[in-house]
């Protein structure tokens, strides 16, 4: 585990989006590199969570982004981005406007591209420790040495 992995709140990755095949081999992939996850499937639910734990990357259903377009104003860590995902071989039915691409790192195709979302995280995890911006635990705040 990484000095900036031990520095994670409740999680890394915030998955937002109704439940599908893709994310569970995403969320298993997430995992077996070390990369904390939680999963949520209702669009109330993401706010509640990334409120109180602001994540480094949320990954969002594209057609989520499209139908509930204020999960793409979800709070995240410092440093963090908005990764968007869709099937493979879903037809391009929910193109998001301009603006709302623009506050989007990347839209992978599930699962053919989990290798590449698992390197952007990591990514994002490193340029966030390496900017001194790492995820703190609200513990580790409050442990913190006080003027003297």
């Amino acid at each position: 585990m990484t000095a900036a992995d031990e520095r994670v709140g409740s999680c890394t990755v915030l998955i937002v989006g109704p439940y599908a095949p893709e994310l569970e081999v995403v969320a298993q992939g997430f995992v077996a590199a070390g990369i904390r996850n939680s999963g949520v499937v209702e669009p109330h639910d993401a706010a509640i969570q990334a409120r109180a734990h602001p994540p480094i990357a949320i990954l969002l259903a594209r057609q989520a982004a499209a139908d509930f377009p204020q999960l793409l104003s979800l709070p995240l860590a410092p440093g963090g981005a908005l990764l968007l995902w869709h099937p493979f071989n879903a037809p391009e039915d929910s193109i998001l406007p301009l603006s709302a691409q623009r506050l989007v790192l990347a839209d992978l195709a599930l699962p053919l591209e989990r290798l590449r979302l698992v390197a952007l995280v990591r990514h994002l995890i490193a340029r966030a420790a390496d900017a001194g911006r790492g995820l703190h635990r609200q513990d580790d705040a409050d442990s913190a040495p006080g003027p003297a």
